[in-house]
């Protein structure tokens, strides 16, 4: 099933935006759905943890990208 596509996304500060943005230039590949439901249950986040506002920009250590980063070598 290809839509069980459990490739890590990871995000980026980009200059002048309030929240991380995520950098979707990886490779993907189709993974067993099934398995991926068991995942999430066992080591899943609860949601309800999260603040309303979201993941929040520190107020120091950031590296911002003044536009989202591109790998050439991603698969699309």
């Amino acid at each position: 099933m290809c839509d069980a596509d459990a490739t890590l996304i990871t995000y980026n500060w980009l200059k002048h935006h309030r929240n991380p943005h995520p950098n979707f230039n990886v490779a993907h590949k189709c993974r067993d759905y099934g398995r991926i439901i068991r995942a999430i249950e066992k080591y899943g986040i609860n949601s309800s943890l999260i603040p309303d506002g979201g993941i929040l920009r520190p107020d120091s250590g950031v590296r911002d990208f003044i536009d989202p980063p591109f790998d050439p070598i991603a698969e699309y």
